[in-house]
């Protein structure tokens, strides 16, 4: 019950990976061509979605100074580079579950602008925010208030299915899709969470 890239797909990605990597610099219309494979094996690459965005995040701003010619090329970032070698390194293996199984624990977390809280059957846990944090964004605190309940949970849930309920329809949507399209911030906390 599991999706796999076809390994003409595989054979592809890897490729132009390799090529990628050995190029200082690379054309715009290259690497939206690589992401743009990458982004037709998400079906089969579980984590796939948090392994292209430092890529895309270097497409946009290359093509904003080229004045959108794709012609242009650019040097990736280290953060770009390092999604290339991730990419490289697990599509073989990659594969995504048809269906999930059973959670094997309930996690549930909210967050305030003071503080945290989490609940795991009858443990809780819950924190208050710093100063700074207090500062931050709702929806980053509703993320942030599930990573901190998963590592305070943590050894609890090695190698199992968690569900995370939380009443944050925006962490909950950055969670699902590993990724979301207004704050880089929540990005950067969901890619965290995810590994």
């Amino acid at each position: 019950m599991r999706i796999s890239p076809t390994k003409d797909k595989i054979d592809k990605s890897r490729y132009r990976v390799s090529q990628m990597l050995l190029t200082p610099l690379v054309k715009i219309q290259s690497l939206a061509e690589v992401i743009g494979i990458f982004v037709s094996n998400f079906p089969g690459v579980q984590y796939g979605p948090l392994h292209y965005r430092s890529l895309e995040k270097d497409k946009i701003s290359a093509l904003k100074k080229s004045h959108g010619n794709f012609g242009s090329t650019l040097a990736l970032s280290p953060s770009s580079r390092r999604e290339l070698i991730w990419w490289y390194d697990n599509i073989s293996n990659a594969y995504c579950k048809i269906v999930q199984d059973e959670a094997s624990h309930i996690l549930i977390c909210d967050a305030s602008m003071s503080g945290w809280g989490a609940l795991l059957g009858d443990k809780k846990v819950n924190g208050c925010w710093n100063d700074c944090q207090k500062s931050c964004h709702i929806n980053y605190l509703e993320l942030l208030a599930v990573q901190y309940a998963l590592t305070s949970f943590g050894d609890t849930f090695s190698f199992t299915h968690v569900h995370v309920l939380s009443d944050s329809v925006t962490a909950v949507t950055y969670l699902n899709h590993m990724w979301g399209i207004k704050s880089n911030s929540c990005n950067d906390l969901v890619q965290s969470i995810w590994q």
